[in-house]
């Protein structure tokens, strides 16, 4: 008996695909670009699937701008039971990033509900949720190009804290990558003691897996059939990808019971498979299975290899051992000596970048509470605080103030602090510590802002098939395949007539993805961003603030289905650009649209990586290879 109680699943989360999925990760373009209809219809029999093994299933909707947003299994790790904890990942691709922020709402609704917790892993660490794989009480974790030590060595303290609490204890072993994108890519855990191995994994290969089990069922696929190694487990079934008839028969023989095969094409297309299209989670407490190699498994404790690279690292460079960081603190031998100095500070700070330092007042610090003591106490602890850090070369010192503790400003303000910028509940106040002008820039000086220029052809009964369109006239119906473009009617706006859809950009979000979301927000429809076309920089308008504008091309990719925003929008239309052109008044619509046929996409989108190391790639904007344009749009 491998394990008394397989484990068994109530909940999964998964994203519909967005649009976007055409341009995804890929290390096998080959295969061809995903076709978006068909990876919707494959979507959609996943799900049923899932439900057909008695999992409810949370459907997000589509994130535009985010190609491998559907594959949710890399944006958290799921620890499982009654009491639903989750770890918000850190993906190793900075595309993906911000598909975090999107996932967290969701995760936090339900792990507050059930009682359980909501983690995350944190720079310089990275973690995705692919390189996971849960056997029993035991995680194993894949050291790839997308998931590195430090990620896993927080998954590790994550699961000693939640071992605490809770009455499963999680151990947890890493395994370095070779060849495979992802640990699931090549392994997966049927229950009962029974594996499926492929590749690099398989008896004999660079990271033979066999040796961490002791006895069970390993099943080394085939290389035609290795795809089929990140099958799914879910409640006594088998998910397989279809066309693999060979390992479906081998499992069958394990399992006892036929594989639901499932249709995954168009995500192989993009390095995706079963697993990743869902976070499953809820159901039954995992139990531990017999049939691991736990001492050697304990050797492959993430904190155990990085202390065994910190000593390799140590033997090479015994020269020079005070430039080398330690894994496990994050920090060289002079850097310690100088945090035992700063640990003479009386407030708590922490570092940020351009020797700034944000000091701040935990929730458990009770002694500036007081209205009457606490400006007096906190006078004493901030001078001694801003000696030390100036000494320290610290530049600019801000101190960070809660609502409950507005009465310790006036403090802040006899030392020479000065109101910086307020966010939520929460003000700032900047001191700038050098005998010298002050060199930080003021905070927000510009709010940016997008506006969609989303061109679609047809008729305009056609493209406004779900709205009761009084604008079309007789003599457009006889017009076929005739250009027209998306504008709203805001409820709340100076400006009465139609207007692109958009709107301010959020923070962390790229251009193309907040003029997505917008047109999303107030219109229903699903947009994909091609370029920028123009811009408009003013000035003295929010809060005295600069403003930047930024007009963007869009297509459409789906049949238009126009579902006005209630609180912003009081209609919303597709109009023939034509008439639009001749009858807006605004100068700036004028000179975009009566330029469209020479700009063409405007300034396109290109990644690129970033030269200071740690930070994630970054997106530019230029002319399509220095073409010119000509012809339609």
């Amino acid at each position: 008996m491998h394990s008394s109680l397989p484990i068994r699943f109530s909940q999964a989360i998964v994203r519909k695909p967005c649009p976007d999925i055409v341009n995804a990760i890929t290390s096998s373009p080959e295969l061809g670009q995903p076709i978006y209809e068909v990876a919707l219809e494959q979507h959609d029999k996943y799900v049923n699937t899932l439900k057909k093994c008695d999992v409810d299933v949370t459907i997000l909707p589509p994130l535009p701008g985010f190609p491998d947003s559907t594959f949710v299994e890399d944006t958290a790790v799921m620890i499982p039971g009654g009491r639903v904890s989750a770890i918000l990942c850190r993906p190793g691709v900075g595309s993906r990033v911000q598909e975090i922020e999107y996932m967290k709402p969701t995760l936090q609704r339900i792990c507050e509900s059930s009682g359980g917790n909501l983690y995350s892993i944190q720079t310089p660490g990275t973690l995705e949720g692919g390189d996971v794989l849960l056997a029993g009480t035991h995680y194993f974790v894949g050291i790839s190009e997308r998931t590195n030590v430090h990620g896993a060595s927080q998954f590790g303290k994550i699961l000693e804290i939640h071992n605490q609490n809770h009455d499963t204890e999680y151990t947890i072993s890493c395994h370095t990558l070779q060849e495979m994108l992802h640990l699931k890519t090549g392994i997966t855990y049927i229950e009962n003691g029974n594996w499926l191995v492929a590749g690099e994994f398989s008896p004999g290969g660079l990271s033979d897996f066999s040796k961490f089990i002791e006895s069970g069922n390993i099943y080394s696929v085939d290389s035609q059939e290795s795809y089929a190694a990140n099958s799914l487990y879910i409640n006594g079934n088998v998910l397989v990808p279809e066309n693999h008839p060979e390992i479906s028969s081998k499992i069958r023989d394990m399992n006892g019971k036929e594989c639901l095969t499932v249709a995954t094409s168009e995500f192989r297309k993009c390095d995706g498979g079963l697993s990743c299209l869902s976070l499953r989670f809820g159901g039954s407490s995992p139990t531990p299975i017999a049939g691991l190699n736990t001492k050697l498994l304990q050797s492959f404790h993430p904190n155990s290899i990085l202390r065994r690279n910190y000593s390799t690292s140590l033997r090479r460079h015994s020269h020079a051992t005070a430039e080398l960081e330690c894994p496990l603190t994050g920090k060289n031998k002079e850097e310690e000596e100088q945090e035992e100095e700063l640990k003479q500070v009386p407030l708590s700070f922490k570092k940020l970048p351009y020797e700034s330092v944000e000091v701040t007042i935990p929730k458990e610090e009770h002694r500036y509470d007081d209205f009457l003591t606490g400006p007096s106490v906190f006078l004493a602890d901030l001078e001694r605080s801003v000696e030390i850090l100036k000494r320290k070369g610290v530049q600019a010192l801000y101190v960070k103030l809660a609502t409950e503790y507005g009465h310790l400003t006036r403090v802040c303000s006899e030392l020479g602090f000065q109101y910086y910028c307020a966010e939520g509940n929460d003000a700032f106040m900047l001191k700038w510590l050098p005998d010298s002008q002050c060199l930080v820039p003021h905070h927000g000086t510009h709010n940016v802002g997008v506006g969609a220029v989303l061109l679609a052809f047809g008729t305009t009964r056609e493209l406004n098939a779900k709205r009761d369109i009084s604008v079309v006239s007789e003599e457009e119906e006889q017009q076929k395949g005739k250009q027209h473009i998306l504008l709203v009617k805001e409820k709340r706006s100076i400006y009465s007539d139609w207007k692109l859809p958009g709107g301010y950009l959020n923070l962390g979000e790229d251009i193309g993805q907040g003029a997505s979301r917008e047109v999303l927000e107030e219109t229903g429809i699903v947009g994909k961003f091609q370029g920028i076309l123009a811009l408009r920089h003013t000035h003295n308008i929010q809060r005295d603030r600069s403003d930047i504008y930024i007009m963007v091309k869009m297509s459409l990719h789906d049949v238009p289905d126009i579902v006005t925003c209630s609180q912003e929008i009081n209609d919303a239309a597709f109009l023939p650009l034509d008439d639009f052109r001749k009858s807006s008044t605004h100068p700036l619509m004028q000179e975009v649209l009566n330029k469209l046929e020479i700009t063409g996409d405007g300034l396109t989108e290109k990644i690129l990586p970033s030269v200071i190391k740690g930070r994630n790639p970054f997106k530019m904007y230029t002319l399509d290879d220095g073409k010119t344009h000509s012809g339609s749009p």
